[in-house]
Formats: C-alpha cells, structure tokens, sequence
C-alpha cells in the first residue's frame, strides 16, 4: 500500500494518467479537500485517516474495500455514490443531500455520528453500530438488514416510505 500526501492527492495529472482518477492500493491520511474543485473519484482498497472532504465540489463515484476512520464528510456530493465492503470509524457526516446512494450490506458505520443529513431514493443495507442521527431524514429509502444494530441514538429523525 502506497501512502500518498495533500500534494499528491491533488496532482491531477498523475492520477488522470494512472488510473481514471481512481485511487487504489494507497494509505491516505491528513488530507483536506475542502471546496477543492476536483473530478468524480473512486477510492478502491484503501486506508483513510483522519481526512476531511467539503464541499459540492466533492463527488465521490465509488468506494470499495476501505478502512476508514477519523474522517469528516461534509456538503459533500453523494449522487448515484456505490459504497461496497468499507468500514466507516469514528466518521462525522455532516449537511449532506444526496439521491441514488447505495450501500451494500458489507459496509459497517461504526462510531459514527450523522447531522442534518437527508438521503433520498437510495438502497442502504449497512450495518450501524453505536452511531448517532441528529436531524436525519430517509425518503423512499430501500433499508434491509436481519439484524438489529445496537447503541444507535436518533433526534429530529424523519423516515418516509422506509
């Protein structure tokens, strides 16, 4: 696993050239994309650390096979975003609008805390593990899990054709 920098996140040309701005095999931490105009990516077998993405300008295309842990996701773009075998870590997501998001069953929000965050129209099967919703709303959101996640804690949750 190659770790990577701020700079060399954000080294366009690399990236493009390499890999279809698709980051895979690395170890990323102390990254701060915050209202960075940057392309759609996609983060595959990957570690994330202590990282913050902001912004619209954000837009993730698929995340597969991460640990990630410490981050913060904020106002972030998550349209038609697939999230496959990731495990989420004392993560904050924070102002978030998104549609068409899918999220598989072997993905794991642990620690996690989720603020004014509406998700719409989407496919979520992720297991949540004493996790906390503050101002969440779920509309015409497909959710299926077998099991019952425990230490979940939910204020101003609005839940629509669940």
């Amino acid at each position: 696993m190659i770790a990577i920098n701020q700079n060399e996140f954000l080294d366009k040309k690399r990236w493009l050239n390499i890999s279809n701005y698709i980051y895979k095999n690395v170890d990323i931490q102390n990254i701060n994309l915050i209202k960075v105009k940057f392309p759609m990516f996609s983060i595959e077998t990957a570690k994330l650390s202590n990282c913050s993405f902001a912004g619209q300008e954000v837009m993730f295309d698929r995340i597969v096979d991460c640990d990630i842990s410490n981050c913060k996701f904020s106002d972030i773009n998550l349209n038609k975003t697939s999230v496959l075998g990731v495990n989420f870590v004392d993560c904050q997501f924070s102002d978030i609008d998104s549609y068409d998001l899918d999220i598989s069953d072997d993905v794991l929000f642990e620690n996690c805390s989720f603020k004014n965050v509406k998700i719409t129209v989407s496919y979520v099967v992720a297991d949540f593990k004493n996790c906390e919703f503050e101002n969440v709303t779920f509309s015409e959101v497909y959710i299926k899990k077998e099991t019952t996640s425990l230490g979940i804690r939910i204020k101003n949750a609005q839940l629509y054709r669940v």
